[in-house]
């Protein structure tokens, strides 16, 4: 298989949840719809990238707007999760926002691949899923393999840890040769396509009366 049907393969795997969610959209506990406009939004995305490909346009234009509103996206996740107050939520928006503005307008433009903003928010969500993670196994600690709120901490902290190294490899790439290159790239749509894989499973753990709240 070439390595483009595999970046293709791995990529339209995010159809998969979006299929799911759009099957078990009654199910869904009102804390997950951020997830489900991420998924949702997701799909199109990758749908325009793979336009803009195929007619050898490119898609940096479209995927550098779609890395801000994931951000944002995954704010307003956190803070349905009662991770912390809107002022929080906020507060870590406004910077996001203006990281990527500066990224994408003062030190790059908007339709170059832009890795500084990538590396930023993505450690953001480390963090963030680490602390909740955390939080649920001292609070709850039985059938942790059905806490769908625990099993996407666990993805978001493997899929964005990576993206992370990723980025400070793109970031920084002089004397990286081409090859070291592709594999970070191979690996990266292995680790997305396991990702994409972990958001169906989590689509099927979700649950309209799940207790979202944690307790201190």
């Amino acid at each position: 298989m070439s390595y483009f049907a595999i970046n293709i393969v791995a990529s339209l795997s995010i159809m998969l949840p979006a299929v799911l969610l759009v099957l078990r959209r009654r199910f869904i506990a009102p804390a997950f719809y951020p997830f489900a406009l991420l998924v949702w939004i997701g799909t199109i995305n990758e749908l325009i990238s793979l336009e803009e490909i195929i007619y050898h346009h490119s898609n940096m234009l479209n995927s550098n707007i779609y890395v801000l509103i994931e951000y944002l996206l995954l704010l307003w996740l956190f803070q349905q999760w009662n991770e912390w107050r809107y002022s929080s939520a906020f507060l870590l928006g406004c910077i996001g926002i203006a990281i990527w503005v500066i990224d994408n307008f003062f030190w790059h433009s908007i339709k170059t691949d832009n890795s500084f903003f990538r590396m930023a928010y993505s450690s953001i969500i480390v963090w963030l899923s680490m602390s909740q993670s955390t939080r649920i196994i001292i609070n709850d600690t039985s059938h942790l393999y059905k806490n769908a709120r625990f099993i996407l901490c666990l993805t978001f902290i493997i899929y964005y840890s990576f993206k992370t190294f990723f980025e400070s490899y793109n970031l920084v790439n002089e004397g990286i040769s081409d090859r070291f290159f592709y594999w970070l790239w191979l690996m990266l749509n292995v680790v997305n396509l396991f990702t994409n894989l972990c958001y169906s499973y989590v689509i099927v753990w979700i649950r309209k009366k799940t207790p979202f709240t944690l307790q201190y």
